[in-house]
Formats: C-alpha cells, sequence, structure tokens
C-alpha cells in the first residue's frame, strides 16, 4: 500500500460503481438529482482505517464553503449566464472527443512543449496529487500526471460516467477513483503535495470556490496548477458559429470556458494563494478537412446549447459547414488556439 493512500493497491472487490468500495465508503460524493450529497458515514466506519493511511474525512470534519462567501459585486448576473455543464456529461463521449482532437490535432511550439514540460517536471516533485475534475483521465495538454501514470495519484470527478470510463479503459493496478464536487473536497485539510485542475474550473459556477478548497487540501509547500484556454482560442470556429446561430435563430450563450479563462483566471486565484504564475500557451488544432472540424464542433457545449431538436443542430451544423468551407476549401482546416497555465503557490486558507 502506498504510504499516505488508503487502498492503492486494492484489488477487484468492493466495486460500487465502477469505484472501488473500499475507498468509496469513507469518500464518495453520490450525484443525485443534479447536486452533490455527503453520504453519512457510519460511525464503524471511521475506525476501520489501516494503518498509515490516507488521513481521510469524517463527516463532522467536512468544511462546507457558504455560496456567498467572499463573493464580490455582480456575482449574481455572472451565475445568471453560467451553463451548467452536468447534463452534457451524461455520457463521457463529448469529452472523449475533443481530447481525442487535442491529443491527435493540437500543434504547439518549441516554447509551449517546453512549458508543458518543465510544469510536469514542476508536479513530479510533489506526493500525493490531487486530480480534481479528472474527465475521462486524460487532460487536453500533456500537463502533470494522471491517475494512469502514478499510483500516488487519486483522482475525482463529479460525474460518475466518466469514471466509469476510467475504471473500464483500467489494466494493472486498480487506479484511485472518487467521485466528488470539486467546492467540497472530502479531504481533510493539508493532505496534499500538489493538486491539478486541468480545463475544469470553468465547469464549476464559482470557480473560486474550487479554487478555496484546492488551497485547503494542499499542504504550505504545495503546489496548484490549473489550465485552461483563452477567450480568443478558436476565433475561426467561434465565428463561423455566432453568425450561423444568428443567421438560423438560434440561442447564442456565452462560452463556458469565460467562467475561467486565460484572461479571468488568475483574478480567481489570486485570493487563495500568494503567488499565482500565469504561463501561456498557443497552438493550431490542425484538422485535415472540415469535415473533421464538424466532428469536434457537435461535441462542443455552444454547439448544443443553442438549438434543442436535434433537426435544427443539424442545420446549424450544415451552416456552419458551408461558412467554414468557403474559407478553407476542401484542404486542412486549422483552429488558432491557446490559454493559459497558472501555477500557484503559498495556500491561503479559509479559517477552519
Amino acid at each position: 500500500m502506498l504510504p499516505g493512500v488508503a487502498g492503492s493497491g486494492g484489488g477487484g472487490r468492493g466495486r460500487v460503481g465502477g469505484i472501488p468500495g473500499h475507498l468509496d465508503r469513507r469518500l464518495r460524493l453520490p450525484h443525485r438529482a443534479g447536486r452533490s450529497h455527503r453520504r453519512q458515514h457510519r460511525a464503524d466506519d471511521s475506525n476501520k482505517r489501516a494503518p498509515g493511511a490516507f488521513p481521510l474525512l469524517q463527516r463532522r470534519d467536512v468544511r462546507r464553503l457558504p455560496d456567498s462567501v467572499g463573493l464580490p459585486r455582480g456575482i449574481a448576473a455572472v451565475q445568471a449566464r453560467f451553463v451548467d455543464p452536468r447534463p452534457l456529461y451524461e455520457t463521457e463521449a463529448p469529452l472523449s472527443s475533443r481530447v481525442g482532437a487535442f491529443r491527435q490535432h493540437l500543434v504547439v511550439d518549441s516554447t509551449s512543449r517546453r512549458l508543458f514540460r518543465d510544469v510536469t517536471q514542476e508536479i513530479a516533485g510533489h506526493s500525493p496529487v490531487a486530480d480534481i475534475g479528472c474527465g475521462v483521465g486524460v487532460p487536453l495538454l500533456p500537463v502533470g500526471p494522471t491517475v494512469m501514470d502514478r499510483l500516488d495519484v487519486i483522482a475525482g470527478d463529479i460525474s460518475l460516467r466518466q469514471l466509469q470510463s476510467i475504471r473500464e479503459g483500467e489494466s494493472g493496478p486498480r487506479r484511485n477513483l472518487l467521485q466528488f464536487d470539486a467546492t467540497r473536497l472530502p479531504f481533510r485539510s493539508e493532505s496534499f503535495g500538489a493538486a491539478v485542475a486541468r480545463h475544469m474550473l470553468y465547469h464549476v459556477r464559482d470557480p473560486r470556490l474550487a479554487a478555496a478548497e484546492a488551497a485547503r487540501v494542499i499542504r504550505d509547500d504545495g503546489l496548484f496548477v490549473a489550465t485552461t484556454n483563452s477567450s480568443s482560442s478558436r476565433p475561426e470556429l467561434q465565428n463561423a458559429h455566432t453568425k450561423a446561430v444568428a443567421d438560423l435563430g438560434g440561442r447564442l450563450v456565452e462560452r463556458m470556458s469565460t467562467n475561467f479563462d486565460a484572461e479571468s483566471g488568475g483574478r480567481k486565484l489570486s485570493a487563495s494563494f500568494l503567488e499565482v504564475r500565469a504561463e501561456p500557451w498557443s497552438g493550431v488544432l490542425a484538422f485535415p478537412t472540415v469535415g473533421a472540424v464538424l466532428d469536434y464542433y457537435r461535441n462542443t457545449a455552444y454547439f448544443k446549447m443553442a438549438f434543442d431538436a436535434g433537426a435544427d443542430r443539424s442545420r446549424l451544423a450544415g451552416r456552419v459547414s458551408e461558412i467554414l468551407g468557403s474559407r478553407f476549401g476542401d484542404g486542412p482546416a486549422p483552429l488558432t488556439v491557446g490559454g493559459a497555465i497558472f501555477v500557484c503557490t503559498g495556500p491561503i486558507r479559509r479559517d477552519q
């Protein structure tokens, strides 16, 4: 067993919804009716911790952050525009498709490649690692370890189906997978050497609450790394989408990533960390054809939110294809992408 991590080498027993039962009993945050609830621990469970095991939370230790704590003026308006992503992630397919597109088509320059390598090396010096909002287990950018890379990575997501997809693809030792809410992490304070939140904080209604929780669970010398997009990322596709929605009378929603992007992320992290270092990255998604772009586009939140009916979405995809086709023709259709990696140290903890 890995020191400090409960059940790190567990076998195949106690499977609960694809998550190891010996971890699930103590840490699971069941996702019910679109909300996360913490299951009441039985009194006898709290005394079954193995010697040297990870210092897990008991229910009375849970530190809940009121939604209104520290929120500046104007937050209500921001929340009113927030697009709840959970209905879009009932299956793992949309995220898997986008991750696959980045893994297959992302091309970056030497500066960004060096940045990815350097930040990964920074994280490598810390243990254990909390992967907050792990999705399907593979990040969009090759930054930091995954739950499949290291046994000291504890990965979690609010989507049980995403976690099950990781479990189904496992080979070798069983990994530490937990279902939890990023704004109410089920861990004791100062338990981790590092935490990562890769292209996921914009999914949280108020990313500052998730940042405060990340600061709480890492040690004083710990590291928190968050990656995200720029608000101007993929302008070729975004402009085509905006025009097509206007032409067809659809619903134009704010891009989900604007909730935590390269431009706003630093401000939202600064209340929880003494030092927030923003490192820009840039590149292109080198799609070979407009058709390949359309496959990617159909799995984005703003495409799915534009219309409710499948027939209307098909018309939207057709119109976007026409617009992109007039620009790229039958050749390659590269999309400009970019964003930031935030490297945070000096956690600031609220009063317990």
